[in-house]
């Protein structure tokens, strides 16, 4: 029984030693992010994440699962709407939908946005074309888009 209060005990300070700063160190807790794509698609917002997983968790996740990870991801993101639709040890998907305004006629816009951390590439992809953002911690201005109905 001692044991296992150690155990659990440790895990808590592991958890617990979540990192979210603002000192341009790309990591969010046990995380060290590398990159985020984000696809605007007739008003659905879908985040693809790439990062690495500090080795001690990833021994920790065969025994407790990644409800902990998508959690994390989730919480990264900043979209109190969003859903995780994919994720393992190296990367994730978050979809939002209706993430972003929809002003009808094939017309939409994309609000600034704030992450939870700073990223090293952001890339965000619309119909009309690409904008890439390094080493910050959102996507600066609105994006308006156009896309056929």
């Amino acid at each position: 029984m001692y044991r296992a209060g150690s155990i659990a005990a440790i895990f808590l300070i592991i958890l617990g030693s979540q990192a979210v700063n603002a000192s341009g160190d790309p990591r969010f807790g046990y995380m060290s992010l590398e990159s985020v794509f984000l696809d605007l698609d007739h008003g659905t917002t879908t985040y693809h994440l790439t990062y690495r997983i500090d080795d001690g968790m990833r021994f920790l996740f065969l025994f407790i699962g990644l409800n902990d990870l998508e959690n994390r991801v989730l919480a990264l993101v900043n979209e109190p709407s969003g859903e995780v639709t994919f994720c393992d040890a190296g990367r994730a998907d978050v979809v939002v939908w209706n993430g972003t305004a929809i002003y009808g006629k094939g017309m939409y816009y994309y609000p600034k946005h704030t992450f939870m951390a700073t990223i090293p590439n952001i890339t965000v992809r619309t119909p009309q074309g690409m904008k890439y953002f390094r080493m910050t911690d959102s996507v600066p201005e609105g994006i308006g888009y156009y896309q056929q109905i």
